[in-house]
């Protein structure tokens, strides 16, 4: 068993159909098919400007474009003690960085990944971007991308507004919040998940995501 790219040909038939609107497309038969006979170099193209201009989809971001993320919006976006180095997410074997596009790049994320655990463990949008439904678009793709895994959020224990809202935003998304809170680095946060886990499951996933030595001393799960 392995995890295969999950591949999304469900507007192949719009994309044909405004090929066509748009482009010479000459008619015939081959033996008894009807087809159509066209510059495959030219479907191609066309068809990559509009997944640009049209597609709304989760993708992976090469580690410069990351690089370029971290040190132009995650480092004002999270604060230093919340913030891991940027070495520590590009070299951890389990972490995967993804973008969300809609005509252009609106936003990030960092996931890692264990057995059938994902951990979001950063998800941004940039400031230019907020407050234009891109940070509910994203995570809904995020969602149903990793449906089958456990997905775990962490949101801070509301202290002020903005902490306030972005517990508020999960909920909103249909996140459900456990009974059970972690203390991470002396900041303590609610748990989150697309499932509904009991404080046992949660100590098991993140004996996964995080070494025992670590846990001892940065870790603790209470309710």
């Amino acid at each position: 068993e392995y995890e295969e790219i999950v591949y999304d040909d469900s507007d192949f038939a719009y994309i044909g159909l405004s090929f066509e609107k748009e482009r010479f497309v000459s008619r015939g038969f081959i033996g008894q098919a009807y087809s159509r006979f066209f510059s495959i170099r030219s479907i191609v193209d066309y068809a990559t400007d509009w997944m640009k201009n049209n597609r709304k989809c989760m993708v992976n971001l090469p580690e410069k474009e990351f690089r370029n993320i971290y040190s132009t919006y995650m480092i004002l976006d999270f604060p230093k003690d919340e913030l891991k180095p940027l070495t520590m997410i590009l070299e951890n074997p389990h972490s995967q960085v993804y973008g969300y596009w809609d005509q252009k790049l609106r936003g990030y994320a960092n996931c890692v990944f264990h057995e059938d655990f994902c951990l979001v463990d950063y998800f941004g949008i940039f400031e230019k971007e907020k407050n234009k439904g891109y940070g509910s678009k994203f995570l809904q793709v995020l969602l149903e991308q990793f449906s089958y895994k456990t997905i775990l959020i962490e949101s801070e224990v509301p202290y002020d507004e903005i902490s306030e809202r972005r517990l508020s935003f999960y909920l909103r998304n249909g996140l459900l919040l456990s009974e059970t809170s972690i203390l991470l680095y002396g900041v303590k946060y609610h748990i989150l998940s697309n499932k509904s886990l009991s404080r046992e499951e949660i100590e098991y996933a993140y004996s996964l995501f995080y070494p025992q030595s670590f846990r001892k001393l940065h870790f603790k799960v209470f309710e």
